[in-house]
């Protein structure tokens, strides 16, 4: 059972990516001076930022998102629920614009995967907080 979570719904149209940085942010943000917190703020919001984008771009309807603290462990869900397509780590070129979204979230996440919806596919990530000992 998680410790805090917050839903959101999106509709599928590119400011829905800054949308989603704010509520990510604001949900951090209870936890503002915790350096549980602090350790994960900018990892985390960059990988929702890259998973709603991903979801509005491929999307025929809302993104749901979902972001969730478990003790040290804060994950999010992006559920997009028009693709048909599995979501998957994309090799592109050096000039390429874009495609390197999930290349982010697996580099920034402890884990991450895909869960196939009746409609459409949740793509999660975690991320574990560094809280040094003293």
């Amino acid at each position: 059972m998680p410790n805090a979570v917050a839903r959101h719904q999106y509709p599928t149209v590119p400011a829905s990516a800054a949308l989603a940085r704010e509520d990510c942010r604001t949900f951090l943000g209870q936890w503002a001076d915790s350096a549980a917190c602090k350790s994960v703020s900018e990892d985390l919001t960059l990988i929702t930022s890259e998973l709603v984008t991903n979801a509005v771009e491929h999307a025929r309807g809302p993104v749901g998102y979902v972001i969730q603290r478990y003790g040290d462990t804060f994950r999010v869900e992006v559920r997009d629920r028009g693709s048909e397509e599995i979501p998957s780590v994309q090799s592109v070129g050096d000039s390429a614009e874009g495609g390197r979204g999930l290349l982010l979230v697996e580099a920034m996440s402890h884990k991450w995967g895909v869960r196939t919806e009746v409609l459409g596919v949740t793509v999660w990530a975690e991320v574990e907080a560094q809280v040094s000992e003293r």
